[in-house]
């Protein structure tokens, strides 16, 4: 997976971090599973945090193309992200809804 670097308007920004929020609701659901078995390999704790700095490389180039408005809503994703049971489904169900939110915001 990687980050594609080039992109000007908000939609495009929103439609690659929502397709990592999506990865790593995925992310951690294998997690979930994998530790009902086995201890949760590094590999997969690396996936889940390059998610989220796939995320914040996406707002600092929403910055540099001028839509800090955008950029600081996708903060506020991580910061639920992090700060929210994530093992939840309604808590991801929560940040799914906002992202689809903020996303709508033109």
């Amino acid at each position: 997976m990687q980050l594609e670097p080039v992109f000007v308007k908000p939609s495009d920004g929103w439609d690659i971090c929502k397709s990592y929020v999506e990865e790593y609701d995925l992310a951690i659901q294998m997690i979930l599973l994998q530790s009902i078995t086995e201890d949760v390999s590094k590999e997969t704790r690396d996936t889940v945090a390059q998610l989220i700095g796939y995320i914040f490389a996406v707002i600092c180039r929403m910055i540099k193309n001028g839509h800090s408005t955008h950029a600081r809503n996708m903060q506020k994703i991580i910061f639920d992200i992090v700060n929210l049971d994530t093992s939840d489904p309604k808590a991801f169900n929560k940040i799914h809804k906002k992202c689809d939110e903020f996303a709508a915001i033109r």
